[in-house]
């Protein structure tokens, strides 16, 4: 799911819906999605039905299928054009949560993204789960990329941005710094 989410996001294509179950015969009805961008159908996602595999000599696989000639048309921007590199430099850091075990990451993600247009890029460095930190608990690592395109950022606006991102996903989600 998030690979596909990531692939719409490079295609500059509106955030996709997935709805459980696909029709598609390959796919297994209870565990699978079809997605959908903008009311249009552009593919299904999930694990291949038992029949489908057994033809292969496969076990439990997730497949992807995405139709390409509906996606482009959908694309924000179907003629890439040029765009020019950051004048500015970015700043990069470092978070470390603790959080259920049970808590989507792809949620905290998108948690970060929307507290700040200055937040360029998020994706996630460390997974940890261990009695350590508790049976029911996880550590998450997750780098924030930071960036204006009109000034070079201080170290003061990216530490605000980040303390809003940790209030934003405590508030949300209960994740607790990681000391």
């Amino acid at each position: 799911k998030g690979f596909v989410e990531n692939a719409l996001r490079a295609l500059r294509v509106d955030a996709p819906v997935f709805n459980s179950g696909s029709d598609r015969p390959c796919f297994h009805p209870a565990k699978s999605a079809r997605i959908t961008v903008g009311g249009e159908s552009v593919g299904d996602l999930g694990e291949l039905h038992p029949d489908t595999a057994s033809v292969f000599e496969l076990e439990a696989v997730v497949a992807l299928e995405l139709n390409m000639e509906k996606l482009y048309p959908l694309a924000a921007d179907a003629k890439r054009g040029f765009s020019p590199l950051p004048k500015f430099p970015s700043l990069r850091r470092d978070l470390a949560f603790l959080v259920k075990k049970d808590l989507e990451i792809g949620s905290m993600v998108s948690g970060i993204r929307e507290v700040s247009p200055l937040v360029e890029r998020v994706w996630v460095f460390d997974l940890f789960e261990g009695e350590s930190i508790g049976e029911d608990m996880k550590s998450v690592g997750i780098s924030v990329l930071l960036r204006s395109s009109d000034r070079t950022l201080t170290d003061e606006e990216a530490s605000a941005v980040c303390d809003k991102a940790t209030k934003a996903l405590g508030d949300e989600f209960g994740a607790r710094v990681r000391q």
